[in-house]
């Protein structure tokens, strides 16, 4: 793969990308980098946005190992450009962030469900507790944990430290539980 090519292509881009980014045109330029990408066979799961310092492009492994290798490999070629930043995992937010991200993707809140954590040998377990009404597929509820923990810790912890998630849909659990501020607490 040719990496060195898709920055190079980039840099071509890369100022009026940003113009565009940061005149709210951020499915424009999504686009843009996703047809950059493809263009140089690298199929790699990103998003965009914007920060006090300039617009990021924040590349995701999804929780695979080979994924973030090829990732690390992308940045390692990647240019330094003034208007952008370029990550190799999602970076831990806000706990009310990523609130909002699960409530638009899953229309659940993950503040009011409760959690359990589990320590294994390779490594922690949480276990987000879901009611047994919600109709949720167990892929979209492995999805919503996953993003939840990878928006909530940080996807480079969750990976590096063997962190799974785990949905388990009942009503009322047996063990004692966390709100999702608490987990955090205890993880931090």
């Amino acid at each position: 793969m040719s990496y060195v090519a898709f920055w190079a292509d980039f840099i071509k881009y890369a100022v009026s990308l940003a113009n565009e980014l940061q005149s709210g045109n951020k499915r424009k330029t999504f686009d843009a980098i996703d047809g950059l990408l493809r263009s140089h066979s690298l199929d790699f799961c990103f998003d965009i946005t914007t920060n006090e310092t300039g617009c990021l492009v924040i590349f995701s492994p999804e929780g695979r190992f080979d994924d973030a290798l090829s990732i690390d490999e992308l940045l390692r070629a990647a240019p330094s450009l003034t208007a952008w930043t370029f990550l190799g995992r999602r970076p831990k937010k806000n706990l009310y962030d990523v609130a909002a991200i699960i409530r638009r993707l899953y229309i659940l809140d993950p503040l009011q469900m409760r959690y359990r954590l589990q320590t294994e040998r390779e490594g922690s377990v949480i276990e987000m507790i879901v009611p047994s009404t919600v109709d949720l597929s167990l892929e979209e509820s492995k999805g919503m944990v996953n993003t939840f923990l990878w928006h909530a810790i940080g996807e480079r912890r969750v990976m590096d430290q063997g962190i799974r998630g785990n949905v388990i849909f009942h009503d009322k659990p047996f063990e004692p539980t966390l709100s999702a501020e608490e987990l955090m607490s205890l993880l931090e």
